[in-house]
């Protein structure tokens, strides 16, 4: 019975222990609206106790005051001790852990990361009974294999008046204060992962992590890609080296490869957690050239009043346009692919105006008449982002689309002012059989030096734009495009059978298109060809379009699938997608099975060995890739 007594000690873990579960209830207790938030389930490793102290339950209390923290921060759900423990048991693993063992028992209990403490410091004073107490913090994210948060935190309790002399509720006051200091750092410094914006031909990295993000000179960026595994039918990330900023702006940063490969312009990229002692060491090796950047900075604006009476020298985007399809026999739109060029970079672009006309020479003005087909107008979308990559044209009719955007900029006499873009615009839908060009346009700081439904009737177009030269010049007209909708399959439909030895395949072509192939695969997926017809151009007025394989034998009695690929020539080839990452230059019909009779016997028959014909004509394009 002498256990249940009220010693300091074990109350205090006792509390401990009921706080616990308390807020494991409250996880699950909470209303639907905090059930929203997205909770990442982690696994608390044992702290582990560095301060040279001679009791034995320090570590384990701060182990429970960190996994209290981080379930009150309602972000995390700590999975539990036991699990943990049974886990440990089964592996034969004693804490601390490496990153190899946090990965394996990561995985094992499906945690999203691993968390691991070390306590630096427990200095309690005696007299007065206030505590200086230090933590280092480390969460291992399991589904990127690194450390990518953490925080090295240092508290000071205050003194207590009339101290007892009673150590231990002020060591676990103080313990619990330092496990939510470092939590709350932890999260306060998470930083968003990012992307790879460019790389040029010298090598220069480019990533859209900026100084907003919080990434400074020296940072170091785990790169990632993303591979399609067949085996279990989705991307999966893979790491493929380490970059290091070298330059550090608002919203951009240049780094360099310290290992692994170079990266390529969309891979993703990670910070990896650095302790502060190793960023201080790191930016003492910086300071000449964040000392360079400031002055560079300073001679950009005072040369704003020079490069300002000259032209405006904002460099027209490059575009292309194509149409594209995100899987077979869905609706195609079209791709309008931005190469931005760095005049003016990111940081100095607040939104891309998209013009389409029906010739090349057709006017990029928001207010221009329209022609018949766009008596909306030419302007047709205006997308608020530095960093676009394309935008995508759909056939869906809207009026009265309405955008304002504000943004800073420096004036000639270097004074910051506000820019404004204020507009109301209609979005004519796309025709299918007609052909249509693309501008673009840029919104972006003016005098700038180079640097690297059913039917509705369309409303008045309104556009105002203060001051007039923040808008760029209009892009060199797209090569020309033709929209045009996936061909309708006629027979063999569904359970149609199909002689293996002349099948005949009837499509209605599409308006727009003039060249079509039929296309027949072992799946759904279109990922095993199985043969392609030649390409067919046909004339104009054509209603109904056939194709036999009269020298080809398909398979007896199996099920496959076609579908009717068609373009338009003399054009940039569309892109359909199939089989996860895979891209074929055609527009793609609905995929549609049937399935061929057995084959005779005979000659025929016996040339079929193991699902295949030998010997007979035409089998040499089973390998064949659709489109050449």
């Amino acid at each position: 019975m002498h256990i249940l007594r009220c010693r300091p000690l074990y109350w205090s873990l006792s509390l401990l222990v009921v706080a616990l579960m308390t807020s494991s209830v409250r996880v699950y207790l909470t209303p639907a609206c905090a059930q929203a938030r997205e909770v990442t389930a982690a696994v608390v490793i044992p702290v582990t106790d560095a301060t040279g102290g001679r009791d034995p339950m320090i570590g384990a209390k701060a182990t429970d005051a960190l996994a209290l923290a981080l379930e009150d921060s309602r972000s995390y759900r700590v999975i539990s001790k036991a699990d943990l423990q049974r886990e440990l048991t089964a592996q034969d693993m004693t804490p601390p852990l490496n990153e190899s063992m946090q990965l394996r028992v990561g995985q094992d209990l499906q945690a999203d990361v691993v968390v691991t403490a070390t306590l630096t410091k427990l200095a309690p004073d005696g007299s007065n009974g206030a505590v200086s107490v230090a933590m280092d913090l480390r969460a291992y994210n399991i589904p990127i294999r690194a450390v990518l948060s953490g925080a090295a935190v240092q508290v000071n309790t205050k003194a207590i008046p009339g101290f007892n002399g009673d150590l231990v509720p002020v060591i676990n006051e103080a313990l619990r204060q330092v496990a939510e200091a470092a939590v709350a750092e932890m999260e306060r410094t998470r930083i968003r992962h990012g992307s790879i914006y460019l790389v040029d031909d010298q090598g220069v990295i480019t990533t859209d992590l900026g100084i907003n993000d919080g990434v400074g000179a020296g940072t170091r960026l785990l790169v990632m890609r993303g591979y399609w595994d067949r085996s279990l039918e989705q991307t999966v990330m893979r790491p493929l080296g380490v970059i290091e900023l070298t330059g550090v702006q608002v919203r951009l940063s240049q780094a360099k490869v310290v290992s692994g490969r170079t990266p390529r312009i969309g891979d993703r990229v990670y910070v990896l957690y650095s302790p502060p002692s190793e960023v201080k060491s790191i930016q003492k090796g910086h300071k000449t050239t964040s000392s360079l950047r400031l002055l560079a900075a300073g001679a950009l604006i005072l040369g704003i009043v020079a490069t300002a009476t000259g032209n405006q020298n904002i460099t027209p985007p490059v575009v292309g346009a194509l149409v594209s399809q995100e899987f077979p026999g869905s609706t195609p739109v079209i791709r309008v692919n931005i190469s931005r060029n760095l005049n003016p970079d990111p940081e100095h672009t607040h939104a891309f105006l998209f013009y389409r006309g029906r010739s090349a020479g057709f006017v990029a003005d928001a207010t221009a008449m329209g022609d018949g087909t766009l008596d909306g107008g030419p302007l047709v979308a205006i997308v608020p982002d530095a960093h676009l990559n394309y935008y995508e044209d759909t056939q869906d009719r809207q009026v009265g689309i309405t955008s304002d955007i504000s943004f800073d900029f420096f004036s000639r006499a270097g004074e910051q002012e506000t820019g404004t873009l204020t507009a109301t615009y209609n979005h004519a839908e796309l025709v299918a059989g007609n052909t249509y060009y693309y501008k673009v346009r840029r919104l972006v700081d003016p005098w700038r030096p180079i640097l690297p439904n059913p039917q509705q009737e369309f409303i008045a177009v309104t556009f105002a734009v203060d001051p007039p030269d923040a808008l760029g010049n209009p892009s060199p007209a797209t090569p020309p495009v033709t929209y045009s909708l996936p061909a309708v399959q006629q027979r063999p439909l569904g359970s149609t059978t199909v002689n293996p030895q002349a099948a005949t395949f009837e499509w209605m072509p599409s308006r727009g298109a003039d060249q079509y192939q039929v296309q027949v695969y072992l799946d759904r997926e279109l990922t095993q060809l199985v043969t392609a017809s030649p390409t067919r151009t046909a004339a104009t007025g054509q209603t109904l379009l056939r194709y036999t394989f009269n020298d080809f034998i398909f398979p007896g009695d199996t099920t496959m699938w076609w579908v009717v690929a068609s373009r338009t020539s003399g054009e940039t080839k569309p892109s359909c997608k199939v089989g996860g990452s895979r891209t074929l230059p055609w527009v793609l019909s609905e995929r549609t099975s049937f399935k061929t009779v057995a084959l005779p016997p005979g000659p025929a028959a016996a040339a079929v060995e193991g699902g295949r014909p030998t010997g007979v004509r035409g089998w040499w394009r089973e390998r064949r890739t659709p489109g050449r």
